[in-house]
């Protein structure tokens, strides 16, 4: 599971996390967008008039949204073309981190795969995904 808050343009952490996938496996891309600083930033907007703020907040989470969403498609197109055989799962959400991460896990936790310090010592990414890009 590779869990970010600003996912698009994180290869590395992507590549990270697909290599630690085993074959056969599934590899889940998660962005969660806070909505706590999310409302905070409608709120200043709301404060400056001549911005109209009452359709701009449901534009900008669409696009926020959005935008994770296809760049996790860009990187599962450039997966299923050079990756590992493995599932790509991804989930998109606004609301709180860890609740938003602990729901998540707990749906999925007799898939996932923990690693520890024995697994990890000799382990070395090569990453596929230098073609992904950010929209």
């Amino acid at each position: 599971m590779v869990v970010a808050d600003h996912i698009s343009g994180d290869h590395r952490l992507i590549n990270y996390g697909t290599r630690m996938c085993t074959e056969g496996g599934s590899v889940w891309l998660c962005h969660v967008e806070d909505d706590m600083v999310f409302q905070r930033f409608v709120q200043a907007i709301e404060q400056i008039p001549e911005i109209t703020s009452e359709p701009g907040a449901t534009l900008l989470e669409e696009q926020l949204l959005k935008e994770a969403r296809d760049f996790i498609e860009t990187c599962f197109g450039t997966l299923r073309e050079t990756g590992p055989n493995v599932s790509l799962k991804s989930h998109v959400a606004m609301g709180h981190h860890v609740t938003e991460y602990r729901r998540l896990v707990e749906r999925t936790r007799s898939s996932c795969w923990w690693p520890t310090p024995r697994t990890t010592t000799n382990w070395r990414c090569t990453g596929w995904l230098s073609r992904c890009r950010s929209n």
